[in-house]
């Protein structure tokens, strides 16, 4: 039977001391294991993380290349779009203050004006143009121009367009032919320089 009392027993320091560099050991091991684990985690984690970022930037760069190349396409689209509108309202304004029977007077002697013989010169212009330097033949001293050449009147024009026939060529002066002749330069213009090469 017992008495109740305990017996203490004091520890062999021998073994405590052995059990004691064991346990060391172990620690050792155990956080020289773990941070090798955290390395290799790191390590791991980093090539992933690098993986994902080169993704998001090439991501990036075909959604920056998509959106410049609609913007560029856009650019392009109005501008044209503008220069129509321009061109168109340019026409419009033309047309508008022409038929100026001067201007076509004018037109007229300043292309036949290097032409020494006017023999066979037909000048063909909108019937309206025509009737009207038509009636004004013979009242200008000296005669001019106008008044040694035959004059046509020609349905297909427009008012305030000339064309002029000569044995040395042909020139035509119709409204619609010149606006597109500077629509055609403006565009030439606005292209840039590998555009025009071609």
């Amino acid at each position: 039977m017992h008495s109740g009392l305990t017996r203490f027993v004091a520890c062999d320091p021998a073994r405590i001391r052995v059990e004691q560099p064991e346990l060391d050991r172990e620690r050792q091991m155990t956080e020289q294991v773990r941070r090798q684990t955290m390395a290799e985690a790191e390590k791991k984690f980093a090539v992933e993380l690098g993986a994902i970022r080169n993704q998001q930037r090439q991501r990036w760069e075909a959604m920056d290349r998509e959106i410049g190349g609609f913007l560029d396409s856009f650019e392009k689209r109005v501008i044209d779009q503008l220069l129509d509108l321009s061109i168109r309202i340019a026409e419009v304004l033309v047309r508008r203050s022409l038929p100026d029977r001067e201007l076509v007077r004018d037109v007229i002697r300043q292309t036949l004006s290097p032409i020494t013989d006017l023999q066979g010169v037909r000048v063909r212009l909108h019937r309206s143009d025509a009737d009207s330097l038509i009636a004004t033949r013979g009242t200008a001293s000296p005669a001019g121009v106008e008044d040694k050449v035959e004059i046509v009147a020609d349905s297909t024009l427009s008012p305030g367009d000339v064309m002029i026939e000569s044995r040395n060529g042909y020139f035509d002066a119709r409204i619609g032919e010149r606006i597109k002749l500077v629509d055609e330069k403006l565009r030439e213009r606005l292209k840039g320089p590998d555009e025009n090469s071609q």
